[in-house]
């Protein structure tokens, strides 16, 4: 499952357990405070071409922070490394799966759960968090006729977020191509793919 949402980095809980929760945010913004935001904290937004309803939720919670936008994945993904590397506070948009999560132990915080009645709701007025994303595996829909094993291996198959960050970290972060960085998978983990063979 996929999922959008606020992360911030785990290391920060040690010392704000609060911060895992929007309640436990509130009072405590300030702790994401930037030269830019003055004494309110700061939201780092996405790619702004991403589905994303954070000034709404910030207000419709009551919250002081300030929506910073990044400008685009490159950007965000820089200012969250500055940040962390300067063992700043740093709270932001973004999501599972993703290489990011393999560099870094991210705790996504909890807001209002997803219901239908907050999707039914305007962007404006939206005060919850975001729903799951489910992922797919697609083939080809003759596939089980003619290449049944084939069809039976693709539809045990199962990659964790896990195993997905740490394949995208292999590709996009230590430069391996598609083909390397999945042998490297299958060299670590017989255990998992082992058992889509039987």
């Amino acid at each position: 499952m996929g999922q959008i949402g606020w992360f911030l980095p785990s290391a920060l809980l040690a010392q704000h357990p609060e911060l895992a929760t929007w309640e436990g945010l509130r009072g405590r913004e300030g702790l994401f405070a930037t030269s830019e935001t003055g004494s309110s904290g700061q939201f780092l937004a996405a790619d702004p071409s991403f589905v994303q309803f954070d000034e709404a939720i910030i207000s419709n919670l009551g919250l002081d922070l300030t929506v910073i936008q990044s400008g685009s994945e490159a950007a965000q993904l820089a200012a969250v490394d500055a940040a962390i590397g300067r063992g700043d506070a740093v709270l932001f948009y973004f999501y599972t799966p993703h290489w990011l999560h393999a560099r870094y132990d991210l705790t996504l915080v909890e807001l209002p759960a997803w219901s239908e009645g907050c999707e039914a709701l305007p962007p404006a007025q939206r005060d919850c968090g975001y729903p799951e994303d489910v992922l797919f595996k697609a083939f080809h829909a003759g596939l089980a006729e003619r290449l049944p094993t084939a069809h039976a291996l693709l539809s045990r198959m199962q990659l964790s977020n896990d195993d997905q960050n740490a394949i995208t970290f292999a590709m996009d972060v230590e430069g391996l191509d598609a083909a390397a960085a999945a042998r490297a998978w299958v060299d670590a983990n017989e255990s998992v793919w082992r058992a889509w063979l039987s």
